[in-house]
């Protein structure tokens, strides 16, 4: 008797701990998930505020706090795939912030939109270092806010390129194949996608 209430007692050792253990791993998914959506939406928020060239200095000062709080709000993000999808769309707000702050050329905005002036695209670098320098009120971003955009759309340093591991056709044969079976091949015509 004393046996059998022993080997019962295991027993309900061993499906409580099954139980506990199958509890934390989805309390666990669920709180990844939720920090997964919170920086996805905070993300979105990032360059929403930017977007339209946005120069104020006090949405510069939000944005760089928004940035501080996605970093701090993803690295609780404990799931492989969520760690993934955060991944994809950082990346991608990141390429929309980088188009944002090229200008319409490859040399960036002008001092003038860093100087917080609504006419910052028709203000001469001059002018605004003059306007600069003779305000009282400073409209002028935060210069920690600059780095912290800044410095969020870097890739880091140990960035894995995907396209890598992408294999490109080592001649025409292959490549008239590959178009030839394609089911986009009224497309095709014009690609040239041979290895240099």
């Amino acid at each position: 008797m004393l046996f059998s209430s022993y080997c019962i007692l295991i027993s309900a050792l061993l499906a409580s701990s099954a139980v506990m253990k199958n509890y934390t791993e989805e309390s666990s998914k669920k709180i990844s998930n939720f920090y997964l959506e919170k920086s996805l939406i905070e993300l979105s928020n990032i360059y929403n505020l930017l977007k339209n060239k946005n120069n104020n200095r006090v949405t510069w000062i939000l944005v760089s706090r928004v940035i501080l709080l996605v970093d701090e709000l993803s690295n609780k993000i404990t799931e492989k795939y969520h760690k993934k999808v955060f991944k994809l769309q950082k990346f991608q707000i990141q390429h929309k912030i980088i188009n944002l702050l090229a200008n319409d050329s490859d040399s960036g905005l002008p001092i003038s939109f860093y100087a917080g002036l609504e006419e910052w695209k028709t203000t001469k670098n001059a002018e605004a270092i003059n306007e600069i320098s003779n305000s009282y009120i400073s409209n002028e971003l935060d210069p920690k806010s600059i780095l912290v955009v800044y410095n969020f759309i870097e890739f880091p340093d140990n960035y894995k390129d995907p396209l890598l591991k992408i294999k490109l056709f080592e001649n025409m044969d292959q490549l008239n194949k590959w178009k030839e079976t394609s089911s986009n091949k009224n497309i095709l015509s014009g690609i040239y996608v041979l290895e240099n």
